[in-house]
């Protein structure tokens, strides 16, 4: 399935929020359900990332339409990173666009609750995730409307979201 093809069935089960699940098998087509997500939130954007991959996190059309949707101030955005210790700040396209950002809130997960989490996922406005198991050779999935999935994610993002610490974005770059 060509890259627009794949935009368009992402931003027509946004849409229709039906609750149909979509399988995300590559990190180009992660990157298009999380650009559509900023692209097409009215509220808030939830992500825990163990090391908020820039292939994902990092595309262009990605930080472009999170620079947009943060633009407004009735948005926001809240991240959570696992492994800030593998992560290169200084070269991540959406740290070098969006650091800094009054909308935006970056945490890092304490370091007793990441192994029990292995997960990754993404909330778009309590309606609609990207949701992918770590370490498995499965596909990740998306799915927009109404789901159990979705109100368990945010339970438990709130709830890490609570316990972690704001992220010292000085001393998160990779090790040489």
């Amino acid at each position: 399935m060509s890259d627009e093809v794949y935009r368009a069935k992402i931003d027509r089960l946004i849409r229709e929020m039906s609750g149909e699940v979509v399988l995300n098998g590559s990190h180009i087509h992660a990157s298009i359900i999380i650009e559509r997500m900023f692209a097409r939130a009215s509220s808030c954007i939830r992500i825990l990332s163990r090391t908020f991959d820039p292939r994902i996190y990092g595309a262009p059309d990605t930080v472009a339409h999170a620079n947009l949707f943060l633009g407004l101030p009735t948005r926001k955005a809240e991240v959570l990173i696992e492994e800030p210790h593998n992560l290169d700040t200084s070269n991540h396209p959406f740290f070098h666009s969006l650091v800094g950002h009054p909308n935006l809130q970056i945490r890092v997960v304490p370091q007793h609750l990441r192994a029990p989490i292995q997960m990754n996922f993404a909330i778009m406005d309590n309606k609609g995730l990207r949701f992918e198991k770590d370490n498995t050779e499965t596909a990740a999935i998306a799915l927009f409307g109404e789901s159990p999935l979705t109100n368990d994610l945010i339970r438990l993002f709130d709830r890490v979201w609570q316990t972690s610490a704001p992220m010292n974005l000085r001393a998160a770059t990779v090790a040489a």
